[in-house]
């Protein structure tokens, strides 16, 4: 019994110290991520907020400057994904490298919101304003599963082992 409980204790403080460990790195980042967001992505964000995902070969160079200036005077915040996707967009203006663009900033705002604490952008706004890709959502909601089935599956198999184990000392 005190085996079982043992294991437990140690799940436990595991579990305790990896969650610590995200919650004050997430506390310190706050500031920078604050800063990428007012800098970076919400300008980009707001430039590009009507023209996600809808390509034109002929209208949409017009932006090229203004994402430029953008990244250009944030470089060190910006930082090299974004940066080498602009690159990639520039030097081939097309409708896959405009998406793979899109689908950054979409990424990092989100991402930026959450970590600030703002509300992100939700599905149903996303869909509503054409912000998706129309394939790549459904991409997205099976690797969620997948993701899920398989923590379940290891937490199943974490556990079986325990019982395993206890049941193989404890004889």
């Amino acid at each position: 019994m005190n085996y079982l409980i043992s294991i437990a204790l140690a799940f436990i403080s595991a579990l305790a110290t990896a969650y610590t460990t995200f919650y004050f790195t997430r506390k310190s980042n706050r500031a920078l991520n604050m800063q990428r967001l007012e800098k970076v992505y919400f300008p980009l964000y707001v430039l590009l907020e009507d023209y996600f995902y809808q390509f034109d070969k002929f209208e949409y160079p017009k932006f090229i400057p203004l994402i430029k200036r953008i990244i250009e005077e944030n470089r060190l915040l910006a930082g090299n994904f974004l940066y080498s996707s602009f690159e990639d967009l520039c030097k081939d203006w097309d409708e896959k490298q405009y998406k793979r663009f899109c689908d950054i900033v979409l990424f990092e705002y989100n991402e930026l919101l959450r970590s600030v604490g703002l509300p992100t952008l939700s599905f149903h706004f996303r869909m509503k304003h054409k912000m998706y890709r129309k394939r790549n959502y459904f991409y997205k909601i099976s690797s969620f599963l997948k993701v899920g089935i398989g923590l379940i599956f290891i937490l199943f198999f974490s556990f079986l082992f325990a019982i395993l184990l206890f049941t193989r000392y404890h004889q």
